[in-house]
C-alpha cells in the first residue's frame, strides 16, 4: 500500500485529534515541538524483526497561526530515523528472520491543517478540521561492503 494515499486521511485525522480545543483570544502566532513513540501499527512483527523493538523515538515541529477565536492555520513536519537490519518472511503468517545487512531508515512528513472552532456549548466545544501532508522515506543498505 502507498502511504502518500493515506496521508490526506491521517493528516485530517490527526489534526481533528491533536488540535486543541482552547480558545484562542486574539491572532497570534505560536509554535510547537513534539517528540513521541512511533509504530508500525499494521506490522509489529515485521517491525520487531527489523529493528529488534517494536517503537521508536520520533520528533517533530510546528508552526500555527489563531485568528481571533474560530479559526486556527497549522503546518507541522515530523522525523522519524531508525536502524536495524534487513529481514526476510516467506509471506504474512512464516517469522521473519533477519538477513545481516544493516538498515537505515528514514521518514519525514509534512502536514498542514486549517481549523474551524464553533461556539462553546457548556464544557465542549467542538470544531471541524481539513488537512492535507505527504511522506515520504528512503532506505539505506549495504550487503557485501557495497
Amino acid at each position: 500500500m502507498n502511504l502518500r494515499c493515506l496521508a490526506l486521511p491521517l493528516a485530517a485525522w490527526c489534526g481533528a485529534v491533536f488540535l486543541p480545543v482552547s480558545p484562542a483570544r486574539a491572532d497570534g502566532l505560536g509554535v510547537s515541538v513534539e517528540a513521541g513513540l512511533r509504530t508500525m501499527s499494521n506490522s509489529p512483527d515485521t517491525q520487531k524483526a527489523i529493528f529488534e523493538k517494536t517503537g521508536g523515538l520520533g520528533i517533530g515541529a510546528g508552526l500555527f497561526f489563531d485568528h481571533g477565536s474560530r479559526f486556527r492555520f497549522s503546518i507541522e513536519g515530523r522525523r522519524l530515523t531508525r536502524d536495524g537490519e534487513r529481514a526476510f518472511a516467506a509471506d504474512r503468517t512464516s517469522p521473519a528472520f533477519r538477513l545481516g545487512h544493516p538498515l537505515q531508515f528514514r521518514m519525514t512528513q509534512g502536514i498542514g491543517s486549517a481549523a474551524y472552532r464553533f461556539g462553546k456549548f457548556g464544557p465542549v466545544a467542538p470544531y471541524v478540521a481539513v488537512g492535507a501532508g505527504v511522506a515520504s522515506w528512503k532506505e539505506q543498505s549495504t550487503i557485501a561492503g557495497l
